[in-house]
């Protein structure tokens, strides 16, 4: 399925547990989409969970707007159609979108101590930061 990303001027990175998806603009923008496989207790990926995530000098935020059993297809079509509707609106449009479809959600800016916050903030920050090491 990398190949077909590529085609379509997608960037992929992977790890033991996520795929993130990129474009230049996207990081930019300080946003990535990231598959996360969720195992079974044999190692098998039972689940798939497509998330958005973000930040900016406000904020930090993991957006989780699909959680399944995907065939290859169904998750490709997901991705494009995200990343669709980034390249056809405004990042603010974009992310209030995202937050409208969104089935879960955690950011920094709505933890209750200044610790969580932190905490929140640095964890999605160091996800950037590993990617455009790459």
């Amino acid at each position: 399925m990398e190949l077909l990303f590529r085609l379509k001027g997608i960037s992929t990175t992977e790890t033991e547990d996520h795929l993130y998806l990129h474009t230049e603009d996207l990081l930019n923008n300080n946003m990535l989409m990231r598959i996360s496989n969720i195992y079974d207790e044999n190692e098998i990926v039972v689940r798939r969970m497509v998330s958005i995530l973000h930040y900016n000098e406000i904020d930090a935020g993991n957006l989780t707007i699909s959680n399944g059993s995907f065939s290859p297809i169904e998750l490709y079509r997901i991705i494009l159609d995200i990343f669709s509707l980034y390249k056809e609106n405004p990042i603010t449009t974009f992310l209030r979108i995202i937050q409208d479809l969104r089935i879960s959600e955690y950011s920094s800016f709505k933890q209750i101590t200044l610790e969580n916050e932190n905490s929140v903030r640095n964890q999605i920050i160091r996800e950037f930061d590993l990617i455009r090491s790459q």
